[in-house]
Parts: C-alpha cells; sequence; structure tokens
C-alpha cells in the first residue's frame, strides 16, 4: 500500500479507504450472487496464514489481531467456484460457523457429496447442518517414516465407492499462496491488522470468481456456473463500489460530492 502511495502521490488513508469501500463492495456482491447454488459436489480445506506476528510470538506485541489466522474456503469441484469461505480460527465453533454459511448458499438434494480433509471439526458441523443424507468423506492424510499414506473414510450417506478427494480445493489453496503475498510462508508482506487481511481476501475471492480467467476452464468460474454470460472487469468492482457509497451517504443523510 505504501509503494502505491508513492507511486500516485496520494494520502495512505485514501489508498486504505479505497481499500475497505472495494472490499465491502466485494464481500456484498459475492453475498447477492453466491446464493442458491445447484452443486454436485464441494470440496473444504483450511489455509493457515498469521497476522501481525505469528502465534508463537503473538505474546511479545501489543496488539489483539496477532497470532495465527485461518481461512475457511468451500470450492465447486466442478466449476471451481469459490462457494463461501470465513477468515477465523482453527476451532470447533469456527467450522460450525463456516459450514452454516455453506449450507445457506447451496441447493441441493441428497446426491451432494462433501469432501474434507481429517479435521474432525467437520464431522460435527456437517451432520448439525446438511444432516447425514449428504455423502460426506473425507481424506486422511498420515506421515510415518517420512512417506505419505492416505487413508479415506466416509463419514455419511449411501456407500459409495469413490474415494475422495481434494485436489481441486489444495490447488486453490496454492494459487491463493502465489497471488497474495500475505499467504507465502516465509515474507515480510503479513498483514498488519486483521481488517486488512480480510478486506485483501474479499478482493481477491471476488477478483477469483468474477474476474480472473481459469486456464482449465478457459473462461471465469462464474460463467462455467452458469451465474454470467461473461466474465467482469475491475471496472464493474469500481462501479459496485461508487454505488454502494452513494447509498451510504443517502442512508446516513451525509452530503454528496
Amino acid at each position: 500500500m505504501r509503494s502505491i502511495c508513492r507511486l500516485e502521490e496520494v494520502n495512505w488513508r485514501t489508498v486504505d479507504k479505497l481499500l475497505r469501500d472495494a472490499a465491502r463492495a466485494s464481500r456484498r456482491y459475492h453475498r447477492r450472487k453466491i446464493k442458491d447454488i445447484d452443486v454436485n459436489e464441494v470440496q473444504c480445506d483450511e489455509l493457515w496464514s498469521f497476522c501481525y506476528a505469528k502465534q508463537k510470538n503473538a505474546d511479545t506485541v501489543a496488539t489483539d489481531d496477532a497470532g495465527d489466522v485461518w481461512t475457511w474456503v468451500a470450492l465447486e469441484a466442478d466449476s471451481k467456484l469459490v462457494l463461501a469461505y470465513r477468515i477465523d480460527d482453527r476451532t470447533d465453533r469456527a467450522c460450525r460457523r463456516f459450514i452454516k454459511g455453506l449450507e445457506s448458499r447451496l441447493s441441493y438434494d441428497d446426491g451432494l457429496r462433501i469432501c474434507t480433509d481429517g479435521n474432525a471439526s467437520y464431522v460435527k458441523a456437517v451432520n448439525r447442518y446438511f444432516g447425514k443424507k449428504v455423502t460426506f468423506l473425507q481424506l486422511v492424510k498420515e506421515h510415518k517414516a517420512r512417506k505419505l499414506n492416505l487413508k479415506y473414510r466416509q463419514i455419511s450417506g449411501p456407500h459409495v465407492t469413490d474415494k475422495a478427494s481434494t485436489s481441486f480445493i489444495e490447488r486453490f489453496n496454492l494459487t491463493i499462496r502465489m497471488s497474495l503475498r500475505r499467504y507465502t510462508r516465509k515474507t515480510n508482506g503479513f498483514s498488519k491488522t486483521l481488517d486488512n487481511h480480510k478486506n485483501m481476501v474479499d478482493l481477491f475471492v471476488f477478483y477469483y470468481n468474477f474476474v480472473r480467467v481459469h486456464e482449465t476452464l478457459g473462461t471465469t468460474p462464474e460463467v462455467n456456473a452458469g451465474l454470467a454470460r461473461n466474465p467482469y472487469s475491475l471496472d464493474r468492482l469500481v462501479r459496485k463500489m461508487e454505488r454502494i457509497q452513494q447509498q451510504d451517504k443517502l442512508r446516513y443523510h451525509l452530503p454528496v460530492r
């Protein structure tokens, strides 16, 4: 952000406000657009990052935001569309909130497949909000003697012969780490505040779903999912952000400039 200020010769508060407004517009658009999605298979995973300092050094800094931050993501396997995401800790409570938000955005029947890793938090959360009619599969990874052993287990649903897969969501995690420097494991570009971290994730999800052309699909995930005819441009986000600003000014009776 500081480099943008130097290049454009503007105050950092101006860039910060623009970032917050754009993130809010992206978040609202995602909530409005991604709903009642008809899906066949959903893959879920958690992505680690940190804010200000890693958890082992969090007690040495004077901020409540410092420490590990986990990003929960649900991806539709066919269209590669990000259905839901949440930035929180890695507790059962965070998992329940994430799965609850995911369930509210889907239109599904008994044929839905949900694939996750071996995190035990998913078991209670999926059974609570989806019930036992959906097919819930887990891929458990065990490291023994420098070898990776994969075990597949079915938690609920009718018996299936297919194995659980988290390949698409793992590839999406790589896309995040390659695209957002804040998610690089060894970096000095980490977020200093949790709000800025969330804002950047909001912008990235909007860019990934609606603007970025997926190399395998040849179009954006939104177009492949049948939610739009053509990929969006960043200009559309800017226009959306301006409309939200105008609506907020009218709502709170602020002067429109």
